[in-house]
């Protein structure tokens, strides 16, 4: 059986999928990429059971069947068809030996593979139980701003997550590691009528996010089921098994009061303090203070290697403050913010700080737990 395509659009395919294989897992199998031949089309798949990814690319058959099926080894197989020239690639599969060659211009490689029957199907979700479309813009926005706060301890699996809850007309995500907290609201008047909570994998939503900063579709489509969620985005579908658990009151640990509060401060101005003075942090624990009195806010930091202290002119209300951060965390929570001015509300050396847009349209905010010196 032979069908013929372009590297192009077979590098397309193995690009997207092959983010969901797992480099190292103990079915073999599940080091490669399904390829599904249709007529017209083939499907190529990845998967760690936990995400799976699929694409469709447009295929010619040439001889025999117009369907067939092969698991072919991921990196081996990128690595070669990201090298070729723009010119017909023919791939003929041996369905006996579970091999396929890829001829272009003079040159052939042989690929042996594995017996598709194997592999193991990721199971597909039940009936969905809420389907919608939605703008690919403002999901990618909403994802994209907190996804820096996802935990990465796979012994807590909530962490691990986002949160997404719609509720009419308005769409929320919400990530922690429990040191720091992002949160993104944007408005979905699609959503009117749809009443959604449910803890998404934060590596399924990493690379939506990347699915839908490069696609050129104005919608894609989000299915729920009990256990599974979908994305369909063009030729492309993500499946990922949400996260079972009771995540953690956010709105409580959000403060509805502050002790200082400094409202028009400039977030590239400050992101770029935070970054030189944690240049001067010790490498094993970034703690940058703040200093806040007598209308100033000063900057410091200090390690082996040497300090650094600067100063930003600020007009605050409440009380002088002195609590330290870690200066990753506070880098994340700035760069993040995507706005020229923002509002920082402190509350003493243990109490959470809160980074938001000044802007009243834009409703991301972003809560900081200060570094404990003793």
């Amino acid at each position: 059986m032979r069908f013929q395509t372009t590297p192009d659009n077979l590098q397309a395919g193995i690009s997207t999928v092959q983010r969901a294989v797992a480099p190292k897992s103990p079915l073999a199998i599940l080091s490669g990429i399904l390829f599904e031949f249709a007529p017209g089309t083939a499907t190529l798949t990845g998967s760690n059971m936990d995400l799976t990814i699929s694409r469709t690319i447009p295929v010619i058959p040439v001889t025999g069947d117009c369907q067939a099926s092969v698991v072919l080894p991921t990196k081996q197989l990128a690595e070669v068809v990201r090298r070729l020239s723009d010119s017909p690639l023919v791939l003929t599969i041996d369905p006996v030996t579970n091999s396929t060659e890829l001829s272009y211009g003079q040159g052939r490689v042989r690929l042996n593979g594995f017996d598709p029957a194997e592999y193991p199907r990721p199971v597909e979700p039940e009936e969905p139980q809420i389907e919608f479309q939605a703008p690919c813009d403002v999901f990618q926005a909403l994802f994209r701003r907190v996804l820096y706060a996802v935990g990465q301890d796979e012994l807590r699996p909530v962490f691990t997550g986002v949160l997404l809850e719609i509720e009419g007309d308005q769409v929320r995500a919400v990530a922690t590691d429990a040191h720091r907290l992002a949160l993104n609201q944007v408005a979905f008047p699609g959503g009117a009528g749809t009443e959604v909570r449910v803890i998404i994998s934060g590596r399924a939503l990493s690379e939506l996010v990347r699915i839908l900063a490069q696609t050129e579709e104005e919608k894609f489509r989000m299915a729920l089921a009990e256990n599974h969620v979908s994305f369909t985005v063009g030729p492309t579908k993500l499946l990922s098994r949400v996260i079972n658990g009771n995540y953690p009151d956010y709105r409580r640990v959000i403060p509805t009061s502050f002790q200082a509060r400094i409202t028009g401060l400039d977030a590239m101005l400050l992101l770029r303090t935070v970054e030189r003075a944690a240049t001067l942090a010790q490498d094993t624990s970034p703690v940058v203070n703040f200093q806040l009195e007598n209308g100033l806010l000063r900057i410091t930091a200090q390690s082996d290697t040497g300090a650094a202290w600067e100063e930003i002119p600020v007009d605050f209300e409440g009380e002088a403050q002195e609590v330290s951060f870690n200066a990753k965390y506070l880098e994340d929570a700035l760069r993040w913010c995507e706005t020229s001015a923002l509002v920082l509300e402190l509350n003493g050396p243990v109490g959470p700080a809160i980074f938001r847009p000044v802007s009243d349209t834009d409703h991301y905010l972003a809560l900081v737990l200060p570094v404990r010196l003793f």
